[in-house]
């Protein structure tokens, strides 16, 4: 069942705001913020794979999952596409009372690719601001998976002007070598604190 709920954490942040996670790696980060900001938020985890919104749910995450009816296919972003463009109405639902998104999702996938511009596009045509934040996956990832997430997030600036993307080797590189736990922490510590300064800018 498509489920939209709100979650709260402790603090101040501008009213009507909404992080949307999109897929696994939307997931992973809003665990971490809902782990570590002080900030009161409003987060939903958005999947079109069954197991992906189980374990969102497991994080204690609240979700929005898309697709009920399809048969999910982890290695084809246009079903994604398709899902979220057959499941608007439970988007719209989503975004009611929204006054500024802001959306992460990890590009060259399924869900994240194929689903982003829909939540995008959707929300520009219902006139609510949005920001958004992407990661390119690691070299060792695939050299297609990297191409096609560069070039989405190249597309992703064109409509929108406040795109924040992150690089995972990059993002490595600085990090430094802290093992695959400490290290992703510290990467969504840094990807956290640029939004964060981004969401409390210019609202």
């Amino acid at each position: 069942m498509n489920t939209v709920k709100t979650n709260t954490l402790n603090g101040q942040l501008p009213k009507g705001t909404l992080i949307l996670g999109i897929g696994g790696g939307g997931t992973n980060f809003l665990d971490y913020v809902q782990k570590n900001s002080p900030q009161p938020i409003r987060c939903i985890a958005c999947d079109t794979d069954p197991e992906g919104i189980t374990y969102a749910q497991g994080k204690g995450l609240v979700t929005l999952y898309l697709g009920e009816s399809f048969v999910f296919n982890p290695f084809v972003p246009l079903l994604a596409e398709i899902i979220a463009n057959a499941d608007i109405s439970n988007i719209d639902k989503a975004l009611e009372g929204v006054e500024q998104l802001f959306i992460f999702a990890t590009l060259g996938g399924a869900t994240g690719t194929g689903s982003i511009f829909t939540i995008v596009r959707r929300a520009l045509f219902l006139g609510i601001p949005v920001k958004v934040a992407v990661t390119i996956p690691f070299s060792f990832e695939g050299k297609e998976r990297r191409k096609q997430a560069l070039a989405m997030a190249a597309s992703l600036k064109e409509e929108v002007a406040d795109t924040l993307v992150f690089d995972m080797d990059s993002l490595k590189e600085e990090v430094g070598n802290y093992g695959v736990g400490k290290g992703f922490a510290e990467i969504d510590k840094r990807m956290w604190e640029c939004l964060l300064e981004s969401l409390t800018t210019n609202h």
